[in-house]
């Protein structure tokens, strides 16, 4: 039987003290048992408040505030049922958690949510292992974890230990730290699973000053999608941003058997600091697997995109969309790799600014697909700070297809910025195949011995068009060569078989008395 508790019945039915404890709210208190509860103006003020302590408990808040003293659980023991709808209003509390124990419900479309306490905050999505928690937004609502006090930590968590969803489609959420520290940890433990889709309204994790002359050096905003567990972000669009006045990372990947994915298909996904640590990193932890997907949008990292860090196996999926990484592309895993594989036939495919070095060490040379991929060196380098573009297991099979095949094949890189501020140097530490190559008038290339080959704009191999060879700047120390036609390449050899025929001939003439 469900009991329905209107506001005005509150005091007489849903809120009680049991063994003289403060005024606590219970709903679905016994197992089997099935509660409702209306706010729709007013002050509901309790201690603690349960939505579905070991039954079924359902809070429908249409207007009003709900202050919460302490903690709000929202599906608390195992096997218990919560939900809690809000449309309008405010709810406050110290620390919350949907689905504690058990499975809970959040549906918010409106209204604010405000988790904060003086020491350390907390909020939970999927707390135990046998719990279960989804929570969704929309419309202009806000969910604000933050703290009370500067020099606190904010902890927010999608599935510490159980099975968290956050659905996302508008609004915005904020976990925010001052002068300390802002945490979003998914998939925290190992066994969890979480899932995050933003395709709608703002997500921001902050570390935050207390005020313009606050100079505190700790301040770190950090962000782990599959911390030892398994967690996947998706994006199609919103705004998802990380910022710090100190450090601020994003991991994909944490620990020792940690997975995790972040597919970026629109929006914006960004990473700032105040320094230059403002860092992407996919694969971070021995043994932990990390996977970085974009097929549109656009990435704005600070410091440097890692991908395979302290054993870790990171893999860059990229078929569209765009990227400032203000640091270096740095690939580190032998087993990880970089693909363009799946970007649309006819389209151009993702383009990657780096303002530092891009370095591709993986070993997997049938993995790496990176011709359809168009990256531009572009960080204003002066010579004794050249960008430095190394892929060490390129062979140099000469000026011949089959140089593009299996080989880390680059679709397009462009030297310089365009701008003419300074001039953009790079250096090469391996040779390259590349279906074009544009070296604006900022731009200064390094060759250092080695050779780049390229593919003449009109000539097309697997589906690629080239891009041919265009320089307003200057390259020096090695050679720019091209990759000649099929037609031309298979008249070269038939030439040089026919010029060695006839030198054997002549030298078998001279031999006959």
């Amino acid at each position: 039987m469900t009991r329905f508790l209107p506001y005005a019945a509150v005091f007489l039915a849903a809120l009680c003290t049991r063994a003289g404890a403060d005024p606590t709210l219970y709903l679905g208190f016994d197992p089997g048992s099935d509660e409702q509860y209306v706010l729709s103006s007013g002050t509901l003020s309790t201690y603690r408040s349960y939505v579905g302590h070991s039954g079924r408990g359902t809070f429908h808040h249409v207007g009003g505030d709900h202050t919460v003293q302490t903690e709000l659980y929202v599906g608390y023991n195992n096997g218990s049922e919560g939900i809690y709808n809000l449309s309008d209003g405010t709810l406050t509390a110290d620390e919350a958690a949907v689905g504690r124990g058990g499975d809970a419900e959040f549906h918010q479309t409106g209204g604010a949510v405000h988790v904060a306490a003086d020491q350390h905050t907390e909020f939970t999505i999927g707390y135990r292992s046998t719990s279960q928690g989804t929570y969704r937004l929309s419309g202009d609502g806000t969910l604000t974890v933050t703290t009370d006090r500067t020099g606190s930590v904010t902890w927010a968590y999608l599935a510490r230990a159980g099975r968290g969803t956050f659905i996302q489609e508008g609004g915005t959420v904020s976990i925010a730290g001052y002068d300390r520290w802002a945490r979003l940890y998914m998939g925290h433990e190992s066994g969890s699973h979480a899932s995050y889709e933003l395709s709608d309204g703002r997500l921001l994790v902050q570390a935050l000053r207390s005020s313009p002359t606050q100079h505190q050096t700790v301040g770190e905003a950090t962000e782990y999608v599959g911390y030892a567990g398994t967690a996947e972000f998706t994006q199609r669009g919103g705004e998802h941003t990380v910022a710090a006045f100190g450090d601020a990372d994003v991991f994909v990947g944490y620990e020792t058997g940690a997975s995790g994915t972040y597919a970026l298909h629109g929006g914006d996904f960004t990473i700032a600091s105040d320094t230059t640590r403002g860092s992407l990193h996919v694969g971070y932890g021995n043994g932990a697997q990390g996977e970085y997907v974009q097929s549109g949008g656009h990435l704005q990292v600070g410091g440097d995109l890692v991908f395979g860090e302290l054993g870790g196996v990171g893999v860059c999926r990229l078929s569209g969309g765009t990227g400032d990484v203000a640091g270096h592309f740095d690939l580190r895993s032998a087993t990880g790799y970089v693909t363009t594989a799946d970007t649309p036939a006819g389209e151009a495919g993702a383009r990657l600014n780096v303002g530092g070095s891009f370095s591709n060490g993986s070993m997997d040379a049938a993995a790496n697909d990176l011709r359809r991929l168009i990256l531009a060196l572009c960080g204003g380098r002066a010579v004794a700070d050249s960008q430095v573009f190394c892929q060490p297991w390129t062979e140099d099979r000469g000026a011949c297809l089959a140089g593009l095949d299996d080989n880390y094949a680059l679709g397009l890189l462009v030297v310089g910025d365009g701008e003419g501020a300074a001039d953009n140097h790079v250096r090469l530490t391996s040779d390259l195949y590349t279906y074009g190559l544009n070296i604006l008038a900022d731009g200064v290339v390094d060759l250092d011995g080695h050779t780049i080959y390229y593919v003449p704009d009109g000539l097309e191999y697997d589906g690629i068009p080239g891009a041919g060879f265009a320089c307003a700047g200057s390259y020096l120390n090695g050679q720019v060569v091209p990759i000649p036609e099929p037609a031309s390449a298979a008249m070269l050899i038939l030439g040089a078989l026919g010029l060695m025929a006839r030198r054997a001939g002549r030298r078998e003439d001279r031999r006959l008395p």
